[in-house]
């Protein structure tokens, strides 16, 4: 396959934080948007928390630096493993802007039970990322099988960039 695209600004998203002893605070996820190297500084957000990257490791084996569309488990420094959890996001200390809002364009599944209505409660699923929200359809409700605009108003913020896709889920019952 061909490389990943790597335009310099790299997120991971958190899908397993643990810790282990004599190494500290690990997470794993997958490397999007840029590269991560040892002994680099990365921002904790949604939060005001910043580490070290300590050891990065591919499938079990030791790299120096990770690209794009990687696998990784991250050794951090300088942070406890009961900071994080999951659906955080590694970033660039420049790069920490989370969002509460979203415009997308949404194409409902013919299957859906029911339409995307005005102010219903969602989940947003991007990266390892699961924020709840309300939607805001622009225009009328978007029925099973339809498409159209629609803001999302998320509960708490999340790190997300233009072009992002998601997938957008109706809360368990």
């Amino acid at each position: 396959l061909p490389p990943r695209r790597d335009i310099g600004r790299p997120r991971l998203y958190i899908d397993r934080v643990f810790a282990m002893a004599g190494r500290g605070a690990v997470v794993t996820g997958t490397l999007i948007d840029g590269s991560f190297t040892v002994g680099q500084t990365v921002a904790i957000v949604p939060g005001d928390l910043t580490a070290r990257i300590r050891e990065l490791q591919i499938h079990k084996k030791v790299v120096d630096c990770a690209a794009p569309g990687q696998r990784l488990a991250v050794n951090l420094a300088g942070i406890e493993a009961s900071q994080l959890s999951r659906g955080q996001c590694l970033a660039a200390p420049n790069d920490t802007e989370t969002v509460e809002r979203i415009w997308a364009h949404v194409s409902i599944l013919s299957d859906a039970r029911q339409p995307l209505e005005h102010q219903r409660e969602v989940l947003i699923m991007l990266g390892a990322a699961e924020p709840a929200g309300l939607a805001f359809p622009l225009g009328n409700d978007i029925p099973p099988g339809g498409e159209g605009l629609c803001e999302f108003r998320l509960k708490e913020p999340m790190k997300a960039r233009l072009k992002d896709r998601f997938v957008l889920r109706w809360p368990t019952p």
